[in-house]
């Protein structure tokens, strides 16, 4: 960067200093991710996750949806979302605090819809008359749940869950130095007091591996909340084009889902959920369905004024 071409106009000189840093740093983040990140194929799956297959996990019963709708659901992928965005530009600190708020978020929606919490609970948090309820109370709330507790005593998962919360409190609460800007977002060029984003391979690592934990935790409270999830269902060859609105996954989204959830938490869920009435009346329901013939689907998709491909 050519310092001697830096504007002298306070708002110039910012626009300047960004507008020069900022390309070279989300192209040194791209490649770093490609050619050196060790968990990028994982990484890939949580973005894929995130765009294609969050807002299925919301449950899509008439009493959770005049809850909260799908708000929380679509808030928290929108803020994790930020969170990758924010690594790639080297804003580092505000990484954490986007991902904070995509768990929160994700537990605050679980709780809200579970069937021991007042329906109004979660309508005038809606309307923005009730207080976001704290999160290590709103997670000790659902640990109080059957399912919750079961899992929990197999796995730990509550404990270690507010741990890795209170990890990404010290950062966002700058707990000492070790937290500091220095640590979280280096930068060696401070110009008129103003810190120049710059690519730091260690900053994205840690970035990207506690954002990869951060979706695990996520995608186990997501199971917890909807335990169905963790069982692909034939919903293509069961209803076409007129499928549920969410609350359930095809083979290829439990999949990504099942890959999110460190194993021991995965194994845990999967032995506790296969026996839920609630899970097995569900499966059974839809496995029993008849296979739509290709006939019904494109009467579907005439009704929805959409044009399917005859050689499809």
């Amino acid at each position: 960067m050519d310092l001697m071409k830096v504007p002298l106009d306070p708002w110039a000189q910012r626009a300047h200093l960004l507008g020069e840093s900022l390309p070279d740093v989300i192209e040194a983040c791209r490649r770093y991710i490609d050619a050196e990140y060790e968990q990028k194929d994982l990484l890939a799956t949580a973005r894929t996750f995130l765009v294609h297959d969050f807002i299925d996990t919301a449950p899509s019963d008439i009493e959770s949806l005049t809850r909260v709708w799908y708000f929380p659901w679509i808030e928290a992928s929108a803020e994790l979302d930020l969170a990758l965005t924010h690594t790639m530009l080297g804003m580092h600190r505000a990484t954490y605090d986007h991902q904070r708020r995509g768990l929160e978020l994700v537990v605050v929606g679980s709780l809200f819809v579970a069937e021991t919490t007042s329906a109004t609970e979660g309508s005038r948090w809606m309307a923005s008359a009730l207080e976001t309820p704290m999160f290590t109370r709103a997670i000790d709330r659902l640990g109080a749940l059957d399912f919750y507790q079961a899992f929990d005593d197999d796995t730990g998962w509550i404990r270690h869950l507010k741990r890795h919360y209170w990890a990404v409190c010290d950062i966002i609460h700058v707990k000492g130095t070790a937290c500091g800007l220095r640590e979280v977002q280096p930068s060696s060029l401070n110009f008129n007091g103003m810190s120049v984003p710059e690519f730091n391979g260690d900053a994205v690592k840690r970035s990207l591996d506690f954002f990869l934990d951060t979706v695990g935790h996520t995608a186990v409270a997501l199971a917890l909340s909807n335990p169905v999830l963790l069982y692909g269902l034939p919903l293509d060859e069961k209803f076409g084009l007129n499928g549920p609105l969410s609350g359930f996954f095809t083979d290829d989204q439990t999949d990504r889902l099942l890959s999110l959830i460190p194993d021991k938490y995965a194994d845990a869920l999967l032995v506790r959920s296969a026996s839920l009435p609630e899970v097995e009346s569900v499966r059974d329901w839809i496995q029993s369905l008849p296979d739509l013939s290709p006939e019904e689907i494109r009467r579907q998709a005439a009704e929805q004024s959409w044009h399917i491909d005859e050689d499809a």
